[in-house]
């Protein structure tokens, strides 16, 4: 009898050894999905072309995106093709903003940035209202007296 007692213990002991290496690496394999997959399924990225009221496109235009709910922004500047692109933006709600010298600010509210979506924002700028300044004298001219003045005429000179 106790050859088979001892010939069990060691079969029961490799059994639940198995089963907790197996547990282990499930555990593990749960653990590597969420860091890499599940990290990379909570951004989205807005991409366009920034254009001024002709069609030409306009680069070194600053855009930015600003997340409703927490305030979170990135920003980019267009390039000389016009085109823009800001990336890893967390899923919300967005307004989208930008600005350049001699054009007037673009403002877009209520962009929706859903998982994995590279949303297209063309940004239409309209041109700048411009201010001219003109300095003017004022000729003080009198009207009470109607005296005649004299013009005299210069004398010419000349040299020998």
């Amino acid at each position: 009898m106790m050859p088979g007692i001892l010939l069990q213990r060691p079969r029961h002991l490799v059994i639940r050894f198995l089963q907790l290496a197996a547990k282990c690496a499930a555990a593990v394999i749960v653990t590597l999905f969420i860091c890499f997959d599940g990290s990379a399924q909570t951004t989205g990225s807005v991409v366009g072309k920034v254009t001024d009221p002709s069609g030409a496109v306009v680069p070194g235009v600053a855009i930015k995106a600003t997340n409703q709910s927490t305030s979170f922004s990135r920003e980019a500047i267009s390039d000389t093709s016009g085109e823009y692109l800001i990336s890893l933006l967390p899923v919300g709600r967005y307004t989208i903003t930008a600005q350049k010298q001699g054009f007037e600010p673009f403002t877009l509210s209520d962009v929706v940035v859903n998982v994995n979506e590279n949303l297209r924002v063309d940004v239409p700028l309209s041109l700048g209202k411009q201010s001219i300044s003109v300095n003017t004298s004022v000729v003080e001219v009198e009207t009470r007296s109607a005296t005649l003045g004299k013009v005299t005429r210069p004398k010419l000179w000349t040299c020998r």
